[in-house]
């Protein structure tokens, strides 16, 4: 299916604020991978990764301990924006991004 993408949270994979993108519908994705994630009933686009207890390293620096349970990160390629974090259950994979159409 086809979204039009609205923000600035993927500029610099070249995911502009009006571009199109192509998604494959699925529910699940592997790490890295550019998904359409749905969070409290709206929609995001963000690269996708899942962190397990051990990948201590990677959770956010002013959480003084990790999770007990695996977090999701969903990273924004925009260098001024942060992740966001969720436990798995309160993120709902709607598919992966496969390509994009741009109107000039």
């Amino acid at each position: 299916y086809a979204l039009m993408v609205e923000g600035q949270s993927m500029i610099e994979d070249g995911i502009l604020d009006g571009d199109v993108i192509l998604v494959q519908k699925q529910s699940y994705a592997n790490n890295g991978e550019t998904v359409v994630a749905m969070i409290n009933n709206q929609a995001t686009v963000k690269r996708f990764y899942l962190h397990r207890k051990k990948d201590i390293h990677s959770y956010p620096q002013d959480h003084a301990h990790p999770p007990p349970e695996p977090q999701i990160e969903l990273r924004p390629a925009n260098s001024s924006m942060e992740s966001m974090w969720y436990s798995p259950q309160r993120v709902d994979i709607q598919g992966i991004v496969v390509g994009l159409m741009r109107r000039f």
